[in-house]
């Protein structure tokens, strides 16, 4: 955590589509049609001409080096060719595939085929087409690909492939804290200079967006500003705990290595052949509680009525078992999500894995564990933010005490993730705010009202936004919670609200907070701050400093600037 002056991070412990048939050959010429004045003439049709244009490259040699796999990605292609103009290219050269894609803005492109014939075939038919750019002809086998072809058994090649591929995986428990080796110290001293680096970014990125109209600050730190701070620097806060902290975390549900059922971690990347699931246990950043959870869940898919339904293979795009998302609070409630692809189950499976579901959980676990279930179809497990969610058994709600305060949190609602750190953070930002009782404190992006809760003594009204109404209806619940009467809560576009809030709820100065999610804050909503002139002061909590780099360059500059 680093708790600058202007902007404030987040504190957090260091350790942590299918190509038309064609020819495989060259066509030959077309017949030419007759004239148009012919009435009684048959048209002619043209000697076909073997095309002479010399192979790019030999065909039978190249396969020798992609032994039996049947995708392959080829360069060089142009990189303004898109999908649509690659496949008609492909079917004027008559080049088939089972299947084809142009990786947009890049020179390459995947091909898969049905077979080794239909392979050869088109691959000589490449070499003697104009598809491909000048300059060196490469193909390869996609990384990890043997592993994931299906060939039979007894395949040696195959075999040294996937294990070759499992061997290079770093352990999960570096690829979950990859700095856990690193004595903290040290980490603390990585921190400092990669936040030292945001600041002078901030100077840079701002001199660029204002180059008609620099700011006084900027004009300030001298002649030649380029990299310099755009601010002093305090000392990074370490984190007041460093292992097990982490309140939420998602497990993915597979096989481990015996193919046994294991929520964990997936070992690696299924695109380089590696589908097998591990073991969470030794990764430190993970909590006990969750870690308990995960095993009640995994003893729970065990039982012969739910071990029927199969955990999901992203490469076949077949099972049920997705993923497990644990969230877990110092009061004893914990929020469990489980996640399944409903595709292939009918109504009457699905009523049945719920009540079986519902019924287990009453049973074995804890009452203040809540049981969800979310179906989500797509490829990948990240669902989309508005997938719901539908709760099976236990409460509704969860609730986290921070500050002296108890906050309600609902499944899918953002809380930080280091309890202990969230309570340092929020005291550091309360630190950083010179408020007084005739203020209005304006929280954009407010989630559950936990910032502007805990400053609201300090100010005469707290008045938050968010677009998430789920968050939204937890801050309004949190305020009467805690019995504070002086926060008003919205669900909408800060930029649509912001300034009509102010002048139904505010009176005299207005001080802003914005704690963004990683993606940053949209142009406009910076745009409707910039436009308020109530905002004397604005504290912004970043999560992902790259975007406070592009935010802050963009606050600063003009109007006439600020249009896109």
């Amino acid at each position: 955590m680093d708790s600058t002056p202007t902007p404030t991070p987040t504190p957090a412990p260091a350790s942590p589509s299918a190509s038309p048939a064609a020819s495989p050959s060259a066509p030959a010429p077309a017949p030419e049609p007759a004239s148009a004045s012919s009435t009684s003439a048959a048209p002619v049709p043209s000697p076909a001409v073997e095309s002479t244009r010399p192979p790019r490259f030999d065909a039978s040699f190249e396969l020798k080096k992609l032994g039996d796999c049947l995708s392959v990605h080829i360069a060089p292609f142009s990189k303004k060719l898109t999908q649509k103009k690659f496949l008609a290219k492909l079917k004027a050269a008559g080049i088939e595939a089972d299947k084809a894609k142009k990786v947009p803005n890049k020179q390459w492109a995947m091909l898969r085929f049905k077979d080794t014939s239909q392979r050869l075939a088109a691959l000589e038919a490449l070499a003697r087409s104009d598809i491909l750019e000048e300059g060196h002809v490469g193909l390869s086998i996609p990384k990890g690909k043997r592993a994931r072809e299906e060939v039979t058994a007894d395949d040696p090649s195959a075999k040294r492939a996937r294990k070759n591929a499992v061997e290079q995986c770093r352990p999960i428990e570096i690829t979950t804290a990859p700095l856990c080796e690193m004595p903290y110290e040290e980490q603390l001293a990585l921190k400092k200079k990669n936040l030292n680096k945001v600041l002078r970014n901030i100077t840079t990125a701002t001199i660029k967006s204002n180059q008609r109209s620099t700011p006084e600050w900027v004009q300030r730190l001298g002649p030649r500003p380029r990299g310099q701070l755009c601010c002093p620097m305090a000392e990074v806060v370490p984190s007041p705990v460093l292992e097990r902290y982490r309140n939420k975390v998602q497990f993915t549900i597979g096989r481990d290595l015996l193919s046994d059922l294991c929520i964990g971690f997936a070992a690696g990347r299924a695109e380089h052949g590696v589908v097998h699931v591990a073991d969470p246990s030794n990764c430190i950043i993970v909590s006990e509680a969750a870690l308990a959870v995960r095993s009640k869940v995994q003893e729970m898919l065990s039982l012969p009525d739910l071990s029927q339904f199969e955990p999901y293979e992203k490469i076949a795009n077949k099972g049920v078992w997705r993923q497990l998302c644990v969230r877990t609070f110092s009061t004893g409630d914990v929020v469990c999500i489980l996640q399944v692809r409903p595709n292939d189950l009918s109504e009457e499976e699905l009523e049945g894995m719920r009540q079986v579901l519902e019924r287990w959980w009453k049973e074995h676990a804890p009452s203040q564990w809540a049981l969800y279930l979310q179906y989500h179809a797509g490829l990948s497990n990240k669902e989309p933010d508005d997938c719901p969610v539908h709760l099976l058994t236990g409460p509704a709600h969860a609730y986290e005490s921070v500050l002296g305060l108890r906050f309600r949190v609902s499944p899918k609602a953002f809380f930080q993730t280091n309890t202990e750190a969230c309570n340092v953070l929020y005291s550091k930002v309360g630190e950083q705010c010179d408020l007084r009782a005739d203020m209005t404190l304006l929280d954009i992006c407010c989630g559950t009202g936990t910032i502007g809760l805990s400053l609201a003594s300090r100010v005469h009204r707290v008045v938050g936004v968010d677009v998430i109404e789920e968050s939204v209806e937890d801050a309004r619940a949190n305020a009467a919670l805690n019995g504070i009467h002086n926060a008003e809560y919205v669900c909408a576009r800060a930029e649509d609200v912001m300034q009509r809030m102010l002048d139904e709820h505010g009176s005299g100065s207005c001080f802003g907070i914005v704690d963004p999610p990683r993606a940053g804050l949209h142009g406009k909503v910076l745009k409707a701050i910039r436009a308020c002139d109530a905002i004397q002061t604005l504290i912004y909590v970043s999560c992902k400093q790259s975007s406070l780099v592009d935010n802050a360059a963009v606050y600063q500059s003009p109007p006439r600037q600020r249009t896109h």
